[in-house]
């Protein structure tokens, strides 16, 4: 994921998992990858999950909340 590099972000997405009934196991948050924009932060989060359409509620429950999900490619300059 893309978080804004700001106080709060990941309480944010920490309480958007948590809403969706997602359990974080770990968060890595790396300046490295995020590209160019220096206000912005990738965060890897692991989460259990109860099956696939718990994945996709979880994904929906993100773009909601304005969570931006990186999909592994480099973001544009």
């Amino acid at each position: 994921m893309l978080l804004s590099d700001r106080p709060g972000s990941l309480a944010h997405l920490s309480a958007v998992l948590a809403n969706a009934g997602a359990n974080v196991t770990e968060i890595v948050h790396n300046r490295t990858f995020a590209g160019p924009d220096l206000s912005r932060v990738h965060v890897l989060c692991t989460v259990e999950t109860r099956d696939r359409a718990h994945i996709a509620e979880i994904q929906q429950r993100l773009a909601e909340n304005d969570v931006e999900l990186f999909n592994g490619e480099k973001p544009a300059p």
